[in-house]
């Protein structure tokens, strides 16, 4: 049996999430629900109270705002820890740890999910997530993993391995990284899967919380750090410590406006007037819609997908680069479809003549 052991910020689990599990998981299960909606548990904490109260022999730590995509995920999990393929299953990682900075700025790892940009009003906003990925592996071994969703075997706690250093992180940050390097330590595999589609409707707010988070973390595992399960290939390009800070610096300062622009579509949907978007927020906003729209033109299956995204981006009144969308969508849907098509056939053309036989 898996048990879901889920942190939440309200006293119940959200009934549209208790349906998408029973709908698509596949195999016996339990929700572990922590209630701290009075935040009176920091997540390493809750987290060993979902341990201690969990019933399966395979634990399932998860964000309460994801959509399962994946019919029978549930027996995925149990077959890859119960046969030994790896010892920790997560959708997002990293195989190497730097010794400066967070292995999310590495932009060494492997991520696959479905994963929620930006809520602007009633538009979600989301990117699909695959770097470095080749999805015909089932597997990719990490070093490290995102605590969005990731599963292990409840043994692993009962003898003293692992637990949640709830001393450490008091907070919401880094406990994924230092279990993670807890994993390490034991000598315990750690993979990400592309077999699980997850939706994760939310990115998260990186905060002052997260940088002092970070630098506790550097601190307990610095005679470990940097930490890679293979060895950096000639593409394999690690950023300097300066350039991890600024980029920091700016997702903070960009999370800043995100929990401005959030406060303000909160405000209108409860009909109150709020104060008006500063210029910084108002660009952001259009960044992401246009971000969204370009994706959206470039990739998806669907011109009628691509023209909805455009659609969005037009209705919004920060939108100020409509006609460089337009020509993006006849660029990508039109000239470099056919060109596509045209080289494919010509290579299909060659590999025909040149695999004839010859006469006799």
């Amino acid at each position: 049996m898996i048990s879901l052991i889920i942190c939440s910020k309200y006293p119940e689990t959200a009934a549209s999430l208790a349906k998408n599990i029973q709908d698509t998981i596949g195999v016996d299960y339990e929700i572990v629900h922590i209630d701290n909606s009075r935040r009176q548990y920091g997540i390493c904490e809750a987290y060993n109270i979902g341990v201690e109260r969990a019933k399966g022999d395979y634990l399932c730590f998860m964000h309460e705002d994801l959509i399962f995509h994946s019919y029978g995920w549930g027996a995925s999990v149990e077959y890859y820890l119960r046969s030994g393929a790896t010892d920790m299953l997560g959708i997002a990682g990293c195989f190497y740890v730097p010794a400066s900075y967070d292995w999310r700025f590495a932009k060494l790892g492997y991520v696959h999910l479905i994963q929620g940009l930006h809520t602007y009003g009633e538009h979600p906003v989301y990117y699909n997530r695959g770097i470095r990925w080749n999805v015909t592996a089932p597997l990719k071994r990490v070093a490290i993993v995102d605590g969005c969703w990731f599963c292990i075997k409840k043994e692993h706690f009962l003898n003293g391995k692992m637990r949640f250093d709830s001393e450490t992180f008091k907070d919401f940050h880094l406990y994924d990284s230092d279990i993670s390097m807890q994993a390490n330590m034991a000598g315990l595999t750690i993979s990400v899967s592309s077999d699980i589609i997850i939706e994760h409707t939310s990115e998260g707010y990186y905060t002052t919380a997260f940088k002092d988070g970070n630098t506790d973390f550097i601190n307990k595992w610095k005679e470990h750090l940097p930490y890679a399960v293979k060895e950096l290939g000639k593409n394999d390009e690690v950023i300097t410590e300066e350039e991890a800070e600024r980029m920091l610096v700016e997702r903070l300062e960009q999370d800043r406006h995100i929990a401005e622009i959030n406060a303000y579509f909160d405000a209108l949907r409860r009909r109150e007037t709020p104060a008006p978007l500063s210029d910084k927020c108002k660009r952001l906003i259009e960044k992401s819609l246009f971000n969204y729209a370009k994706i959206m033109i470039k990739y998806s299956r669907s011109s009628r997908d691509a023209k909805r995204a455009m659609a969005i981006y037009y209705a919004s009144k920060y939108g100020s680069r409509s006609r460089k969308l337009r020509r993006k969508l006849v660029y990508y849907r039109y000239v470099a479809f056919w060109s596509r098509r045209k080289k494919l056939k010509k290579v299909a053309t060659s590999d025909i003549f040149r695999t004839k036989p010859a006469r006799s």
